[in-house]
């Protein structure tokens, strides 16, 4: 006889901020297991941390964790380039406003200059 034992083992915890943090934990319920990705937030009256309806649950199989991982590293790649992007765009404005206070200060130069020599000094 199949005895109906419920399986909860942590694989990991990823802390978002001081009350709430991801779980990712081997569950089993009714002799299926799985995999569940949720969050849980610190209960304040015990300090315990207690799952919310935010998350996830993965059929209990490499194929189905190595087309997280694919998405997770497709993700990670994706917010990499647009982090070098973003980069070169804050670097490239940095450059152009120095250009431009450069320009404008040799425009000021220029402008004194042709003051002082309609001046005759």
């Amino acid at each position: 006889m199949v005895t109906d034992q419920e399986t909860n083992i942590v694989l990991g915890k990823i802390q978002r901020r001081d009350e709430l943090q991801i779980i990712v934990a081997h569950k089993t319920y009714k002799n299926n297991p799985f995999i569940d990705l949720r969050e849980y937030y610190k209960n304040k009256k015990d300090g315990n941390y207690t799952h919310t309806q935010s998350g996830f649950t993965l059929a209990f199989n490499s194929d189905a964790i190595d087309e997280l991982i694919e998405i997770l590293n497709t993700t990670k790649k994706y917010i990499e380039d647009l982090e070098t992007k973003q980069q070169e765009v804050k670097e490239r404005n940095i450059n152009d406003n120095k250009r431009k206070r450069a320009d404008e200060q040799q425009q000021q130069r220029e402008q004194q200059e042709t003051q002082s020599s309609r001046l005759g000094l």
